[in-house]
């Protein structure tokens, strides 16, 4: 009996605790890129081959989902006009994150001339 009670009561405890865990912050920093590697990661985010733009899409919209989700759970947008859709949609695209998605989505990087 003992151990049946102590066997449900972990399972108890392992399925509460995700949602006892601090929510972890999404947000790519900004990394300080010359104006050429900034303009060359836009350049190549734009023209990625077309079976490589669903993946791209889905890496940005997750991206943003994510920290959308991040600033409901810590009320990060309460003193921002548009709260947590400014944060999250408006300004949180940059080329940091261009980079990472080119990256996770294999876009490969063109031949210098």
């Amino acid at each position: 009996m003992k151990r049946s009670l102590l066997s449900a009561l972990s399972l108890w405890l392992a399925m509460l605790s995700p949602g006892l865990a601090a929510p972890v912050d999404p947000t790519v920093a900004r990394p300080k890129y010359s104006k050429e590697h900034q303009t060359e990661l836009i350049r190549r985010y734009n023209s990625a081959p077309e079976n490589k733009k669903p993946c791209l899409s889905e890496y940005i919209r997750n991206y943003q989902e994510s920290l959308f989700k991040y600033c409901v759970a810590t009320d990060g947008g309460k003193n921002i006009g548009g709260g947590c859709d400014h944060v999250a949609y408006a300004y949180s695209i940059h080329e940091g994150v261009l980079e990472l998605a080119l990256e996770k989505c294999k876009v490969p990087t063109p031949a210098r001339r």
